[in-house]
């Protein structure tokens, strides 16, 4: 599947909500995860106080905020062994990452922000994990402390700003029309 193809599904599907407003979905063999724009998802974004978090009997330095999300959503990931690959925008981009180190499955990410200090260990975990991101996406570089895995795919973002985006939005490089832009011109791997 292309990647653009994928970014369509990740922001069209219709999602499901945990109690903490966690948004995920099965499509096909695939579950996917996103942003809710509940407030939610704000308090856990904001949330970067330091904790511990145990995957596999590893020891990630995560945030709070994210080691909630996992709470959250972990029995949903146990719930569907069937699932081969996992996917996620944005906020999303959390839960499918620690979904792909729980279940040693492939992830590919679009707009992640930075999710724990990266060790040359902790590194390693996230081997099944691509990031996709503008090269001027402001997410992707918060919080500071914190790092991603190695397979990280930058896009340059040569593009006019489109009718129906606001200037703000545009600037941050995070909005959905500039990830769809790059992702039409993206070479697949």
């Amino acid at each position: 599947m292309k990647m653009l193809e994928l970014f369509e599904k990740l922001t069209h599907n219709n999602y499901n909500n945990t109690f903490g407003k966690v948004s995920w979905c099965i499509d096909g063999d695939m579950m996917l995860f996103q942003c809710s724009k509940e407030i939610e998802d704000w308090k856990n974004n904001f949330n970067i106080i330091p904790a511990l978090l145990i995957l596999n009997h590893h020891i990630i330095i995560t945030t709070r905020g994210w080691k909630k999300v996992w709470k959250e959503i972990k029995g949903i990931v146990d719930a569907f062994p069937e699932v081969k690959n996992y996917a996620g925008y944005s906020c999303g981009c959390i839960p499918a990452q620690f979904a792909s180190i729980y279940t040693g499955k492939h992830a590919d990410v679009f707009a992640s922000p930075n999710i724990a200090i990266m060790t040359k260990r902790v590194k390693r975990l996230f081997k099944n994990v691509n990031y996709y991101q503008n090269e001027n996406d402001i997410v992707t570089d918060i919080p500071f402390i914190f790092g991603k895995g190695e397979n990280v795919f930058v896009m340059k973002n040569a593009y006019k700003k489109p009718d129906g985006v606001s200037e703000l939005e545009w600037d941050t490089g995070h909005s959905p029309k500039q990830y769809r832009l790059a992702l039409a011109d993206l070479k697949e791997m």
